[in-house]
């Protein structure tokens, strides 16, 4: 889930989601208002995805999000029975063997936006009871202004409850109470080459989003395709990315699931120049790992306009 201010952001962060699954051969869906649709379109265009070629071979679906709510509402109120028939029906179909799925929607922000946000949650709800049977990633935008006011805290924060991470929540304090400072966002990944390159893109869009410097953008997205390639390889595990914001500080976190390593010169964490973790330690202001009894966490900050090379060889963090 992320919150927006303004359309182009919204653009091209969904783009920018649902581009990285077409180009990986899975199935793109995006469930939005008839404007955004084009203006995808048009950003799907701008990184060489010919949008209707990618229709008609089917990984990529547009649905017009008004025709949606229209077809599910009768007399203001929201059909949810008849909507988680009618949208598991539509993951039969999306779904194909052995490729991702992946689904935009605005749905929920135009009943928020309509004023049912007890039906926007209940559809949220929808959405998670679907994805034990079915697998796919949500990805959910909410206008800013929209969700702004103390009478929306209680349910904003059930949003919160109801996603695996959200993006940009500064514009929200009410999420960890009065003077919160820090964006936190995390996505779980499994032990599959195309991880690395779709862990990238998160995070490129995310500290886009968080307005980061160009060089802390481009430092941190190395860093995390050294530590995500080391989950994978070294560990065979998948990973959780975390992502944080505080004080001008951005941290990343990559958690793998591998065997407690024996001690601190196992041959993983030994930074070496150029690779690994050598260049996570010359690209980062400080870096350091947490040994867990199920596996490590290796962390690194930088700077978010940019950071003098400082080659640090490390910092132990402290115990979790």
């Amino acid at each position: 889930m992320q919150f927006f201010d303004d359309d182009t952001e919204l653009v091209v962060a969904s783009s920018e989601f649902l581009g990285v699954t077409v180009e990986a051969g899975g199935v793109a869906v995006a469930i939005a208002s008839a404007s955004h649709l084009a203006a995808i379109a048009g950003q799907l265009g701008e990184r060489g995805i010919d949008a209707v070629g990618a229709q008609e071979s089917g990984h990529l679906r547009f649905h017009d999000a008004h025709a949606m709510m229209a077809t599910f509402s009768t007399d203001g109120r929201f059909d949810h029975e008849a909507w988680h028939c009618e949208i598991g029906q539509l993951l039969t179909q999306w779904r194909r063997a052995g490729r991702p799925l992946r689904i935009y929607g605005e749905l929920v922000a135009l009943l928020w936006e309509a004023g049912a946000a007890l039906s926007a949650l209940e559809v949220e709800r929808v959405w998670n009871d679907l994805a034990r049977s079915h697998a796919f990633s949500l990805y959910c935008t909410y206008r800013v202004s929209l969700v702004s006011g103390i009478e929306h805290t209680h349910a904003v924060d059930e949003l919160a409850h109801l996603h695996s991470s959200v993006l940009n929540p500064a514009t929200t304090d009410h999420f960890d109470g009065p003077g919160c400072t820090q964006n936190t966002a995390s996505r779980e990944y499994g032990a599959q080459v195309a991880a690395v390159g779709d862990a990238r893109h998160f995070v490129a869009a995310t500290l886009r989003a968080w307005e980061c410097g160009s060089e802390c953008t481009d430092d941190v997205v190395l860093a995390v395709n050294e530590l995500a390639a080391n989950a994978i390889v070294h560990a065979d595990s998948g990973f959780t990315l975390t992502l944080s914001l505080s004080d001008g500080v951005v941290r990343v976190e990559v958690r793998d699931a591998g065997a407690k390593r024996a001690g601190p010169d196992h041959s993983t964490l030994t930074p070496r120049p150029g690779r690994g973790l050598g260049l996570v330690a010359t690209l980062a202001r400080h870096w350091g790992v947490t040994e867990f009894d199920d596996g490590r966490a290796v962390w690194a900050d930088f700077e978010k306009r940019g950071l003098e090379r400082r080659g640090v060889i490390g910092q132990e963090a402290a115990p979790a």
